[in-house]
């Protein structure tokens, strides 16, 4: 069983998954809506790799 109470799960995910069990396999494409929302622009940036922690 997939406890989504400790985990952030994705919407389209966690709905794709009711009632599986166990070894099932489960291919999923959500809308943006039921996962991280559309894209805005104005939320990308460029990272500089040496500010990144490794």
């Amino acid at each position: 069983m997939f406890d989504s109470i400790h985990w952030h799960t994705m919407q389209g995910l966690e709905a794709a998954m009711d009632g599986c069990q166990i070894g099932d396999q489960v291919s999923v494409t959500p809308a943006p809506d039921q996962a991280f929302g559309e894209h805005r622009e104005e939320l990308v940036f460029e990272a500089v790799r040496d500010n990144l922690l490794c």
